[in-house]
C-alpha cells in the first residue's frame, strides 16, 4: 500500500509528457539552433555530438529545451522540451519503472535531433538572421525562475541581420548599440543565465573577430555570465 502511494505521489507531482516537476524544473538549458545558413556534413556531426553531450549532461528534474532560429518573426516552439527523469542507477524505490522512462526521455530529443541536423544540411542562406530577438524571446520563456540553475547554448555564426540592424554592414561600439532605440528594443534579460557559445563558419567573407568581440561585449554588458566560446569544426 505504501508502495502505491509513493508512486501515485511521485506523478501527482511530476507532468507526464514532459516528465517535468509541475512546479518547475530544477534546472533550464536551452539551446539556440541558428538555420539561417545551411551547414556541411563536418558541422552537422559536430552539432550532433555537442547536443547529444547536452542532453547527456542534464540533471534529473532539469530541463532541455531546443529552438530554432529561422528567417520568421517570433521564435517557434521547441522542437525538445523535455525533463530528464533521472536513471536506475539513481535509486528511486517507489518508481517501477525509471529504465523506461529514461529510454522515452532519449527518444524525445534524438528523433527531433536526427530530424534538425538533415533539415541543416539543405537550409539555403536566409534574407534575415533575428539571433537577438530570439534569444530575448527565450529570455522571457525559459529563464524566468531566478531560482533554477539557468544555461544558454547559442549555436550561430553570430551574424545578426534584420531591416533595423545588420553585423554585415558594419560592427558598432557596443554601448552606442545599447543606447539606440533597436539595442534598447532587443535587449534580453540574461543576469546570471550562464551562456556558451558555438560558433559556425558564415559563409560571409563578413565573420570576423571584431563581430565576436562585439557579441562578447554585449553578453558581459548585459549581466550573463559568458562561459566560454568555441567554434564548430568545419
Amino acid at each position: 500500500g505504501i508502495y502505491f502511494v509513493l508512486v501515485k505521489s511521485e506523478r501527482d507531482q511530476i507532468d507526464t509528457a514532459t516528465f517535468c516537476p509541475k512546479d518547475g524544473p530544477l534546472s533550464v538549458t536551452t539551446v539556440l539552433i541558428d538555420r539561417t545558413d545551411g551547414i556541411n556534413a563536418v558541422q552537422g556531426a559536430d552539432l550532433r555530438d555537442l547536443l547529444l553531450d547536452t542532453a547527456a549532461a542534464i540533471p534529473p528534474h532539469g530541463q532541455l529545451r531546443i529552438y530554432e532560429v529561422t528567417a520568421s518573426e517570433g521564435l517557434a516552439a521547441p522542437i525538445v522540451s523535455v525533463c530528464n527523469p533521472g536513471s536506475a542507477k539513481d535509486g528511486s524505490f517507489f518508481d517501477e519503472n525509471l529504465k523506461r522512462k529514461q529510454q522515452k526521455y532519449e527518444e524525445r530529443f534524438k528523433g527531433p535531433i536526427d530530424d534538425l541536423i538533415r533539415g541543416m544540411k539543405t537550409d539555403a542562406k536566409a534574407d534575415s538572421s533575428p539571433i537577438m530577438e530570439a534569444i530575448q524571446e527565450i529570455s522571457v520563456q525559459d529563464f524566468a525562475n531566478e531560482n533554477a540553475v539557468r544555461k544558454l547554448l547559442v549555436v550561430s555564426d553570430l551574424m545578426q541581420h534584420t531591416a533595423s540592424f545588420s553585423l554585415y554592414k558594419d560592427v558598432p561600439d557596443v554601448e552606442a548599440f545599447r543606447a539606440s532605440a533597436y539595442g534598447r528594443k532587443v535587449e534580453p534579460d540574461l543576469l546570471g543565465v550562464e551562456i556558451e557559445l558555438h560558433i559556425l563558419v558564415s559563409s560571409s567573407g563578413k565573420q570576423n573577430d571584431e563581430v565576436g568581440m562585439f557579441w562578447f561585449s554585449w553578453l558581459t554588458e548585459i549581466g550573463a555570465n559568458l562561459l566560454g566560446s568555441r567554434t564548430l569544426h568545419g
